[in-house]
């Protein structure tokens, strides 16, 4: 075969191809290519269920050791947001040091939806966070009088 010929047989992406030129063999490959995202679909529960963990643990752990060391409430808080991120920011780069480029979007993804949990998990507690801090300072104040 001639270095520059074209690639015969149907595109790996878009509707299989019809007519009598190659019966069947174009169904395969779009079924295959079916099954991978059927494949990446099965994997990404397991992926999502790990990070969910995961989170929790370094969010736990970094609330715990925190409140342990005697660090005051402002600083608990700048600690549990900042312990567990820098996984994508950090994560990326090295991806690509470690890893051909080809397969570096696969080994990727977990740490994507992983950091989608942080985000979403984080957003529930910044809140959370606002109004135990608006708490004590309204409990301070009633506490100190004015003059």
């Amino acid at each position: 075969m001639a270095m520059n010929a074209a690639p015969t047989g149907p595109p790996p992406f878009g509707p299989p191809p019809s007519g009598p030129a190659r019966p069947g063999k174009g169904k395969v490959r779009w079924l295959r290519v079916l099954g991978g995202i059927a494949v990446i679909g099965f994997l990404a529960l397991p992926c999502l269920l790990v990070g969910v963990v995961l989170l929790a643990l370094m969010l736990t752990l970094t609330s715990w050791s925190a409140r342990r060391l005697g660090f005051t409430k402002e600083d608990e808080i700048t600690i549990v947001f900042c312990g567990s991120k820098k996984s994508l920011a950090s994560g990326i780069p090295m991806a690509n040091v470690l890893f051909d480029a080809h397969a570096v979007g696969a080994i990727v993804l977990p740490l994507m939806l992983f950091h989608q949990i942080q985000l979403m998990v984080c957003a529930v507690l910044a809140p959370r966070y606002a109004r135990r801090a608006r708490a004590a300072s309204a409990q301070d104040a009633v506490a100190t009088p004015s003059r």
